[in-house]
This record gives C-alpha cells, structure tokens and sequence, in this order.
C-alpha cells in the first residue's frame, strides 16, 4: 500500500508519510532487507525530506545496522534544530530507550522531559516517558504522565484500550504477577496482542507465574509473528537460563543470533550464561564474534566490557 500511494493522486504531504512509514514497517517487522530498500527509494523520491524521515531512519540505523549511538548523532542534529518538533523529540528520546540493559534510559527520560519544556504536546512522548518512569520505579509521576496522554488521545478522538496495557506493565514491573496477568488478559480481549512489547511482557509475566507452557507459547506466537525480533529471542533464552534449562537457553539464543546476526543481546547473553559454566573459550568466542560482525554496535561496547571481566 505505502509502495502504490506513491503512483496515486495524493497530497505530496500523504506521499511523504508513505516512504517514512513504509522504512518503519520492515524495520519494525524485523525485514531489515525491505527497510533498507525502502530507504534506498525513498531517498530517491521527490517527496523525500531529510529531516522529516530523520525519525525512521535512525530507527532503521539502529535496529537493523545496530550503530545506535549514529542513529542518535543523525537525531541530535534535527532535535537541536527543532527542539519543539514532537517527530524528532520523540524519535530520539525512543531510541535512548532501545539501547541494551537501559544504559540510556535517563537520556530518553531526559529528551522527552525537554520537549514537554519546550511546549510539546503530543500523546506519543508522554507516553512513552510514562513507560521510562515506570522502568525506574517511579511509578506516580508515571501515571501523571500517561494520564495525560490519555487526555491528549480522548481529546483527538482517538479511542484505543492502551490504560490496561500500562496498568499491566506497571504491575509487572513491581512483581505482582498475578495482578499483571488479569489486566494483562483483560487487555488482550479486545486488543489482541500485535506489537514486541505486547508478547515480552505477558511471557514474562506467565513466567513470573512459573507458568513456564504459556509462556513459551506466547514466545512462540510472537516470535511467529516477529521471528526477527532480536527482544523476544533474547527474553526467551533468558526465561529458559533462569529456570536452569541451560542447554534450551544456549540453542534459543543461537536461534536469534541466526535471525538477526548483528543484534547483540544473543551475544551476550549467551556469553553470560557460558561464564557462569565456566565455559570461558566459547563465551569469549561469542563476543569476539559479535565485536567483529558489528564493530560500532552497544552489543560490541558490553561484549568489550564482558571480555575485560575475563582478563583480570
């Protein structure tokens, strides 16, 4: 559809869109061969605009060529230009978020606090800083937050069931997994799950439960859905390596290694998991190999990190 809008008497404004939400499709899909296409024409496009699409492709920057402290130079760039342009602000402050183990989170914190600042507002950044608050455990300005942009979202007619997805991942987050669960399913009768964080956190929380089957179905579902989707490869290793099936652990996270090679959470985690059995040559073989496949990528700067830990 994006790809035909172009050949279709449209508004050039509607054309623009089309290139920016067909790069965010694949990447976001995991089709990182089609989201790089995409960029390729829409580049090529008349309708092309650099700071427009700045928001998508560093999107595809960092989560297909994993180089995300580029991804965030090429947003730094228009954010400073257009520190009240919601785009920008909220692309940015969404990949600080996406970086490994939320060594940015305050960044994103930050960045989605400025744009507030600077007058913004837009329901995507306020919800997105609740989620960032609530991964900090600061869980009353979180709700602030995202009651505002339920505000926003009523106000422009917009009427999703997103408060029990928040709720849900709020309750997670504190480790009372049963009150996740019943909001979490409640959720999902009307919304069924679709997106990454939908299935990381319902799997997570059945396995809060030690409801192991479930949430390896809800891994296997999502992974159907999204099979390069290097979080929920990532999340499913770490469930089986934290219920001491190391063998299942280390064959899950080579499977994500395999869908998405230059992702480094596989990497590392697996390295980890090899550490603790004192498996020291074939953790130290992973992180060589993820450092060389992607040289510039978080995952190579922690897998440096880890084999630093190795050489004391």
């Amino acid at each position: 559809l994006y790809v035909k809008a172009q050949s279709l008497r449209l508004p050039d404004t509607v054309k623009a869109a089309a290139l920016q939400r067909r790069i965010f499709g694949g990447t976001n899909a995991g089709d990182c061969p089609a989201a790089e296409q995409a960029v390729r024409e829409a580049k090529a496009s008349p309708y092309y605009s650099s700071s427009g699409a700045a928001g998508t492709e560093a999107t595809y920057i960092a989560l297909c060529e994993f180089e995300e402290a580029r991804a965030v130079a090429l947003l730094e760039k228009y954010a400073t230009l257009h520190p009240n342009a919601a785009r920008q602000m909220n692309g940015l402050g969404l990949v600080h978020l996406r970086r490994p183990e939320n060594r940015y989170l305050d960044d994103g914190i930050k960045v989605f606090k400025t744009a507030i600042a600077n007058g913004v507002e837009d329901a995507s950044i306020y919800a997105n800083l609740a989620n960032a608050l609530a991964e900090k455990g600061e869980y009353d300005e979180s709700r602030q937050m995202w009651e505002r942009a339920d505000q926003i979202w009523l106000k422009s007619g917009v009427a999703l069931n997103r408060t029990d997805q928040f709720v849900g991942y709020e309750y997670y987050l504190k480790g009372e997994y049963a009150k996740a669960d019943a909001v979490l399913r409640r959720s999902h009768t009307t919304t069924p799950m679709r997106e990454e964080r939908h299935f990381l956190f319902f799997a997570r929380t059945q396995a809060g439960l030690k409801r192991y089957d479930e949430a390896i179905k809800i891994y296997d579902d999502g992974l159907a859905r999204l099979p390069k989707n290097c979080l929920l490869w990532e999340g499913f290793g770490s469930m089986y390596a934290a219920k001491g099936d190391v063998a299942t652990a280390l064959a899950t996270f080579d499977k994500g290694i395999a869908a998405i090679p230059k992702c480094g959470l596989n990497y590392n985690a697996a390295a980890r998991v090899l550490i603790k059995q004192n498996r020291i040559p074939e953790a130290k073989q992973k992180l060589d190999t993820l450092i060389k496949i992607a040289p510039n990528s978080d995952g190579a700067v922690i897998a440096k990190e880890i084999l630093a830990t190795l050489a004391k």
